[in-house]
């Protein structure tokens, strides 16, 4: 099964592409177009180092500035070496009303642990405080929480709690979001 197959995966690119205005929508890091099957009624554009609609660096992006309404960029800056120029160079790109979705594995989390930094590709690891401190020159940023506490499937006696406690115990138990899941408003 393809990662983009995976249900996890699946339920990330929804909440992403829910996110994302409609418009032209740049998807950095696009691989296999994933974000393109949630992305109705937006003029797509994929980006990726290796195949892509574009193939470029996402810490270079070929556009002028403020040319996409939405950008997406899910599971890329922790495979950068400077995912600072990554940021800046959405900010740049998107229009001045536009909106961004960043997403990457969350180091801080009870859920990642040793199996994050085995990964070759991760060498810029992220937890939530470090990603903000990226974030500056966006008017708003909002979090939104995507852990194994509030997705489905559940298991065991997580699934006996009502959403509306495990919301609430989520927001407070920031260890058990899996990954940090970003909207950014210009």
């Amino acid at each position: 099964m393809a990662a983009e197959e995976r249900p996890y995966n699946q339920r990330r690119l929804r909440l992403m592409a829910s996110l994302l205005k409609e418009g032209t929508l740049l998807d950095v890091g696009c691989t296999e177009r994933s974000l393109v099957g949630f992305s109705a009624g937006s003029e797509y554009v994929g980006l990726d180092l290796r195949k892509g609609d574009v193939i470029a660096s996402a810490e270079a992006l070929p556009f002028r500035g403020e040319s996409f309404d939405s950008v997406g960029c899910g599971e890329v800056i922790e495979h950068l070496r400077d995912p600072q120029s990554c940021i800046d160079e959405i900010r740049r790109v998107l229009k001045g009303d536009g909106t961004a979705v960043v997403t990457t594995p969350n180091l801080g989390t009870l859920f990642h642990g040793a199996s994050f930094l085995d990964n070759p590709g991760h060498i810029n690891c992220m937890e939530y405080p470090r990603l903000v401190s990226m974030l500056g020159g966006f008017r708003e940023v909002r979090r939104h929480g995507f852990d194994i506490f509030l997705e489905p499937p559940l298991h065991g006696w997580a699934s006996a709690v009502p959403y509306p406690l495990r919301r609430a115990l989520a927001q407070r138990l920031l260890p058990l979001e899996k990954i940090l899941v970003v909207e950014l408003h210009k």
